[in-house]
Formats: C-alpha cells, sequence, structure tokens
C-alpha cells in the first residue's frame, strides 16, 4: 500500500503563522502535522509515500528527508501551486499511484493512527474517512 500526501498549498488564511513555514511543517503540541500524518502511516506499516509539495517546497524535503530517512518517499513540484487546488496537486500524483491501491491525505489533517488501520481493514473497495460538521460562521 502507498500514501500520497498533498502538500502543495500555501495556507494564506493562517498567515502570519505560514508566511515563511508551510502549514504542513506548523507544530501542534511539539509535533508538525506532517510529522504525525508520517507516524500515522508509518505504524500501520505504510513506508512508500509521494507528498506532492509546492509552497516553500524545500522546507518540505528538507524535513522529510532529515527526519525520515528509511522511508521510501518521492516528491512531485506542483509548480501551479498558487492557481490550482488539491485536485491538480492529486492528478500530478497520477504516475506514482495510477493502477495500485492507495490512501490519500492532506498534510494538514489531525486524525488518529487508527483511522489508517480502519481503512486498510475495510473490505470495500473504495472506502472515504470523514468528520461530518455544521458549517457554521
Amino acid at each position: 500500500m502507498k500514501a500520497v500526501i498533498l502538500a502543495a498549498g500555501v495556507a494564506s488564511r493562517l498567515r502570519p503563522l505560514t508566511e515563511n513555514t508551510p502549514k504542513c511543517l506548523l507544530k501542534v503540541n511539539g509535533k508538525t502535522l506532517l510529522e504525525r500524518t508520517l507516524d500515522n502511516f508509518i505504524e500501520n506499516g505504510i513506508t512508500d509515500f509521494l507528498i506532492v509539495t509546492g509552497y516553500l517546497q524545500n522546507m518540505i524535503i528538507d524535513f522529510v528527508t532529515a527526519n525520515y530517512p528509511k522511508i521510501n518517499v518521492k516528491f512531485i513540484e506542483n509548480k501551479d501551486y498558487s492557481t490550482t487546488n488539491n485536485i491538480y496537486s492529486l492528478y500530478l500524483a497520477e504516475s506514482f499511484a495510477g493502477g495500485e491501491d492507495f490512501i490519500l491525505s492532506d498534510s494538514d489533517i489531525l486524525f488518529s493512527k487508527d483511522i489508517i488501520s480502519a481503512l486498510l481493514t475495510n473490505n470495500n473497495p473504495d472506502v472515504l474517512a470523514m468528520h461530518r460538521h455544521e458549517l457554521g460562521e
């Protein structure tokens, strides 16, 4: 099983926090969002990754290669990150994941490792994990 992680966006709504740091490298309780995502996948036996980068991509590449030297990771740059969205970033991942099962995740979502386990053990051909909530102001 492979994991595709989308990490190209600017996260302009979080400025000034994201002025010099990609959103996925912001820390929550001492760990970056991307670190939490990678750890959750690795704890479920997934070690093949594609990370689609864009905004401040070198920071993401440097972080992953320095902190996760044992995983198999490929990086693809969404050069049009400022004018496209996640669908285009996912399109760029086709050569990596095309024709094979994979788990798709945004790089800036907090979730439990149990979510990955539930996805991997589900017998349905296509599975989606989501949290429903009312949209507010």
